[in-house]
């Protein structure tokens, strides 16, 4: 997947989705929090997202392997 045209949007229950716009599919889900997701940002130019939560957490991932990253 290029992540120049990736979206990623908040998706319940406490996860975040990961979509390829021009195919209009979902590609993966972000899983790891235990409350809902208020907040998802990207990194320019890179695959890292960053999702805030009402569990009090930020979470940071690697995108394109699908895993969280250490803080």
């Amino acid at each position: 997947m290029r992540f120049v045209r990736a979206r990623a949007c908040r998706a319940a229950p406490a996860q975040v989705r990961l979509w390829d716009v021009p195919a209009a599919k979902c590609r993966m889900a972000l899983r790891g929090h235990v409350d809902s997701v208020n907040d998802v940002c990207w990194q320019p130019y890179t695959s890292a997202l960053a999702t805030a939560s009402s569990d009090k957490t930020l979470s940071v991932w690697d995108a394109r392997r699908c895993v969280g990253l250490a803080l």
